[in-house]
């Protein structure tokens, strides 16, 4: 089984080089990546990869709802990934949907048109 940052580095690359992802996108993601593999479970259950990010979730818990959403994005991305590039098995357990509240967009003052 290769490692969970073997594999998050596999990713990284893939969206550089396949993608064409920016920089800054790069960073957001292997940002949110790296917090998610310090604290996150990585096993084989059954012939099965799992990976739990509870511990993850808990650790995020004080950030903004857009920015939790913004890192379990990133990890959804990575298990898609694992499961259409490399053909694994993965589950993924702890991944709860965060609603996020939707702003309109503000009016523009007459006087700047």
């Amino acid at each position: 089984m290769v490692s969970l940052k073997e594999n998050i580095n596999l990713f990284l690359s893939y969206l550089d080089k396949n993608r064409g992802y920016s920089l800054n996108s790069l960073i957001t993601y292997e940002q949110a990546l790296r917090e998610m593999a310090e604290v996150s479970h990585y096993y084989v259950e059954e012939g099965t990869i799992v990976l739990d990010i509870t511990p993850f979730r808990l650790r995020v818990i004080d950030n903004s709802k857009r920015t939790i959403s913004k890192k379990l994005s990133a990890v959804r991305s990575l298990v898609k990934y694992l499961r259409q590039q490399h053909d694994l098995a993965i589950s993924l357990v702890g991944d709860g949907v965060i609603k996020v509240p939707k702003t309109l967009p503000k009016p523009i003052d007459e006087s700047i048109i």
